[in-house]
């Protein structure tokens, strides 16, 4: 089945592998072409972390033409990081969002009838 992987970089690249692989293989699939280590890659399908790497796709629901998303996860301590990486980085990179701009209406008080 042909699988298409789809990263937050914009970035796609399609596999053509079987529904019995398991999640630990289709990861090592994914090193080879994005280039970054299978042990820092998470995937999401259909919004849902794909996490116990011995799992097949058939087993995540994964069919034929079906888009997952991979995200890199990077570590705070890599001093080497290239821009796109460090916005690829899990929702810890919400920490660096200010939200203190956003106006936040006053709840108006209750009418009863």
């Amino acid at each position: 089945m042909k699988v298409t992987i789809s990263t937050l970089n914009d970035e796609i690249f399609v596999l053509d592998v079987s529904e019995d692989l398991e999640l630990e293989n289709f990861k090592a699939f994914c090193e080879i072409e994005s280039g970054f280590p299978a042990s820092r890659i998470t995937l999401t399908f259909n919004g849902k972390p794909m996490v116990n790497d011995k799992k097949s796709l058939k087993e995540f629901g994964v069919h034929d033409g079906d888009v997952i998303v991979m995200l890199r996860m990077v570590s705070r301590s890599d001093s080497s990081l290239r821009v796109n990486d460090a916005n690829q980085a899990l929702p810890t990179g919400l920490a660096n969002l200010d939200f203190s701009s956003i106006h936040v209406p006053q709840e108006s008080p209750s009418t009863s009838m």
